[in-house]
């Protein structure tokens, strides 16, 4: 049995009370996940589906974006400021005066077997994104004091760990050692 997982984003949905509901998932979708190119996308994944008989199972997904934006006003500065955006919907302010922001992962190094902490970009090292087990997150705020010319800056870190995985019960050196815990 051949199984694929796909993630896509859902642009509509039509259909009424007695009749069947179509979902479409178009390209274009505010999120560029729906693709026509290459080998994983949604037309190749659905065409398996149907040549194997076999039933689609469908999750929702939410996809969290944060970043940092600097306002564009005419001239005058704006302060940078923390956006969150949730799926396909637009942007909203979360804090202002924001002015760095970083991350961190910690990975099950996949050739070495041991945790490899701190890394800025596992993918660029060879890492899967699969092998990540913690997000360290640095944030940066400044606000000004009386009279503009002095400010104020504060840190805040934390760190998540990724459900299910957080955990490597093992002293190997196996590569796969924490694989299958």
């Amino acid at each position: 049995m051949q199984t694929a997982a796909i993630a896509a984003e859902l642009t509509g949905i039509t259909g009424g009370t007695s009749g069947p509901w179509t979902m479409t998932f178009a390209v274009g979708d505010p999120l560029n996940m729906n693709q026509t190119g290459g080998a994983d996308n949604l037309t190749s994944a659905f065409n398996a589906a149907a040549a194997a008989s076999s039933t689609l199972k469908v999750y929702r997904l939410n996809v969290v974006t944060y970043f940092l934006e600097v306002p564009a006003a005419g001239g005058t500065v704006q302060t940078p400021r923390l956006m969150r955006q949730v799926n396909g919907q637009q942007p909203i302010a979360v804090a202002d005066n924001i002015i760095n922001m970083q991350f961190s992962y910690d990975v099950i190094d996949a050739f070495t077997g041991y945790l490899s902490s701190n890394l800025n970009n596992p993918i660029a090292s060879g890492q899967s994104p699969t092998t990540i087990q913690k997000v360290n997150i640095w944030l940066m705020g400044e606000s000004l004091t009386s009279g503009g010319k002095k400010s104020q800056s504060m840190y805040l870190i934390t760190s998540v760990a990724a459900r299910d995985m957080s955990f490597c019960n093992s002293y190997s050196y196996s590569t796969t050692a924490c694989a299958n815990d």
